[in-house]
């Protein structure tokens, strides 16, 4: 019976107030339909009177309140990245630049097929893969481990391919950067800045050789290796390492 009602009362008033007028003999319970049925009735004809009134305010609503859903979302947005660009700011102004020994951009430069790499910090200089000591025909590795102080002093590692063993000496440097043989053997004695590590084959043995000029005042070394120059190099024979002082 509603179902009813609502279809006569949506197609027209004549109709829905003849329906009201017979609903109103229907016998059942006390209830009074005409309040329900007018009140239905006037929304309905008011409906269909500013249909396209109500339908633009809905529309409107609507996009209200995507608009508002947007302008929300966008000023958050603005906000982090605000906030993103000041806190890069002040990060930037607070930066402190990493102090590196790095040898690399200058190697890049002058020697670009040295294996080299300079890690922790710059405490460790690399230079492994690079050159054969004990002639088996396979690289050796050897490395500068920095002993961790303000003014950083480096202890030669060498690592033969041969057995694996690591040999910490203790000859201290404190500029491991790779010389060449040109510059030493130009050096003076007043020169202003002179090679500390050098490899060549000072011997002609056809082996590399390593040369140090080492810091007296942070080495130790043993009195056995008869050393009496801080200018060394280091040479292997038959795995054994070798020293002596370098002479021209």
């Amino acid at each position: 019976m509603a179902f009813r009602v609502l279809k006569l009362m949506f197609f027209t008033r004549k109709n829905s107030c003849k329906y009201v007028a017979a609903i109103g003999t229907v016998p059942g319970p006390n209830f009074n339909y005409y309040p329900l049925l007018n009140t239905m009735q006037t929304l309905i004809v008011f409906f269909k009177k500013y249909w396209i009134r109500i339908c633009f305010f809905a529309i409107s609503l609507v996009l209200c309140y995507f608009l508002w859903i947007f302008v929300i979302a966008w000023s958050w947005s603005s906000g982090v990245k605000q906030h993103r660009d000041i806190t890069a700011a002040l990060k930037d102004s607070l930066r402190v630049e990493e102090v590196t020994n790095s040898f690399k951009a200058g190697y890049e430069q002058s020697n670009p097929t040295l294996h080299y790499e300079c890690r922790d910090s710059g405490q460790v200089h690399d230079y492994s893969g690079n050159w054969d000591f004990d002639n088996d025909g396979k690289t050796d590795s050897l490395l500068f481990i920095g002993n961790g102080g303000a003014h950083l002093y480096f202890h030669l590692r060498i690592v033969l391919s041969t057995d694996h063993k690591v040999n910490d000496l203790p000859f201290f440097l404190d500029f491991p950067q790779l010389g060449n043989i040109k510059d030493l053997e130009n050096d003076t004695a007043a020169a202003a800045h002179f090679p500390q590590f050098v490899v060549h084959d000072f011997d002609g043995d056809g082996t590399d050789d390593i040369f140090l000029d080492y810091d007296p005042f942070f080495s130790t070394v043993p009195g056995k290796w008869k050393i009496t120059s801080r200018r060394i190099v280091l040479t292997y024979k038959q795995g054994i390492i070798l020293t002596r002082d370098y002479r021209k």
